[in-house]
């Protein structure tokens, strides 16, 4: 019997599906690395491409073009916002794109060039998304749209945790808004957290770090906003000095999130209005910073103006909390500060786990082959006989491996060996390798089976690069020295 589906349940169907698209591949970020699927897939477009920090500057169009060949559907207008936002440094905290040209100001939100004007390339930080990424340390990897090509759904992001940079996202029936943090203050609360899960929140917490340099004027709120995941809005209020020289008001260190055009619209609006009073007229100097100039009349009482500017301009702005991420990747949820800590600790701590495994495999494999080698030189007579009395290099492989007892890589090796290896002190390289090896996989396997080893600060070794604790602290000399007014709230 036929099951006619009605239209009700059919638009809802269909609806639960168009919001889950919109959530999972476009609005809300990944927990583990924090980025977007739209961002990590023009990253990864770059680092396929070697349009990097570690390459010439290309047009950002080659970047754009990059994305859209290998995975990114939305439409190469879209990328390229995503693009040079994240070039921007007064809307991301730390830039992942370096840029050369007119890739905007603080002025407006699109004021910048079109991709074919711009040059572009990705910038040192995002390095970090991409490290141990050839240690086979993701397992989450999906076709493309063409099934061409495999991307990774979720990056290592080693000693970087890309939230920090701060989310909006619009999804269908709930929204993400994350502001931007210190990065060395948030990797200090990891190790923090790391070594100890019972912390305290305050020991944990970190206030937001806006790259306008905004102050933050309700602190308490903004903290129990941040430590639950949601809240009442954080409170940003610009810089107003007044100059006595010049009559006039300068603002800067805008609220994030607020362009310049955007507080000159509102103030000759009040002006023309007449709700506003004292003031002669507004010149924005902006360049790279906000700088707006509000010259004043005589005998105008300009804290009263000031007054009056944060109460009636964006001069004065909130920003939502709403710590929503995508759950291993899958499901949306609101985390508190603890939890989304904990999410990329854990992704972490499976990335390492997984690099000392492939480590240790090839470490394994190495010495596998070693020990066929001296084997073999060590009767050597017999090798050179029965390699010479074998009719072709496939038999030759196959009677090695009866004669010696070794696998058929471990031929293939001894085959492969020149004469000049034979010598005394290249057998003794060999056995020399053999023990440093040996030495390197036993450390590696102390470390897999004990918690305290992985995770503790191997700074003081060689191997500082090799412990989770490290991968945190890794980044403090080059990102974390930056302190805007926002740090001091």
């Amino acid at each position: 019997m036929e099951i006619k589906e009605s239209l009700q349940e059919r638009l809802k169907s269909s609806f639960l599906l168009y919001g889950e698209e919109v959530a999972i591949n476009r609005s809300i970020p990944d927990a583990r690395d924090g980025l977007k699927l739209g961002l990590r897939q023009g990253l990864y477009a770059q680092y396929t491409n070697k349009l990097t920090c570690n390459y010439p500057f290309k047009k950002a169009l080659k970047s754009v073009a990059a994305a859209m060949s290998q995975s990114y559907y939305h439409g190469d207008a879209a990328m390229y916002d995503t693009f040079i936002r994240s070039a921007k440094p007064w809307v991301y905290r730390y830039v992942l794109e370096e840029a050369q040209g007119a890739y905007g100001s603080p002025c407006a939100p699109d004021d910048h060039s079109a991709s074919r004007y711009v040059e572009m390339r990705s910038s040192k930080i995002s390095e970090y998304f991409f490290k141990k990424l050839e240690k086979n340390t993701i397992i989450d990897w999906y076709n493309n749209y063409d099934d061409t090509e495999k991307i990774p759904g979720v990056l290592p992001s080693i000693g970087f945790w890309g939230i920090i940079n701060g989310v909006k996202g619009i999804a269908v029936g709930f929204t993400s808004s994350i502001s931007p943090m210190n990065l060395k203050e948030v990797n200090s609360a990891l190790i923090k957290l790391l070594q100890n899960p019972e912390i305290s929140d305050d020991e944990i917490y970190c206030p937001p770090d806006y790259p306008s340099g905004c102050i933050i004027i309700n602190g308490k709120e903004a903290k129990q906003s941040i430590l639950n995941g949601q809240g009442p809005a954080i409170k940003m209020r610009g810089i107003i000095n007044y100059n006595k020289n010049k009559n006039a008001l300068i603002i800067t260190n805008i609220p994030w999130g607020v362009f310049t055009n955007t507080i000159i619209s509102q103030i000759k609006e009040l002006i023309e209005t007449e709700q506003i009073k004292g003031i002669e007229k507004v010149i924005d100097y902006t360049k790279t910073e906000a700088e707006i100039y509000v010259y004043l009349s005589k005998n105008s009482n300009y804290k009263e103006i000031i007054r009056e500017l944060y109460s009636k301009t964006s001069v004065q702005s909130s920003c939502s909390v709403r710590t929503v991420m995508l759950d291993n990747g899958r499901f949306p949820k609101v985390f508190t500060w603890r939890e989304a800590l904990q999410a990329h600790i854990d992704h972490e701590k499976e990335v390492y786990r997984r690099g000392f495994e492939f480590d240790l495999a090839k470490i394994e494999h190495r010495l596998h082959i070693i020990e066929g080698l001296l084997i073999c030189t060590a009767r050597i007579d017999e090798v050179i006989s029965t390699i010479k009395n074998s009719s072709s290099p496939t038999v030759a492989n196959l009677n090695l491996q009866r004669n010696f007892l070794l696998d058929e890589e471990q031929a293939k090796a001894v085959l492969a060996l020149k004469l000049a290896s034979l010598a005394k002190l290249e057998v003794k390289k060999l056995e020399e390798e053999k023990i440093k090896l040996t030495e390197e996989a036993n450390r590696i396997k102390i470390i897999l089976q004990n918690e305290k080893e992985f995770n503790q600060d191997h700074n003081s070794n060689d191997n500082a690069s090799d412990s989770i604790f490290s991968c945190f602290s890794e980044l403090f000399p080059l990102w974390g020295a930056s302190i805007s007014p926002a740090d001091k709230h």
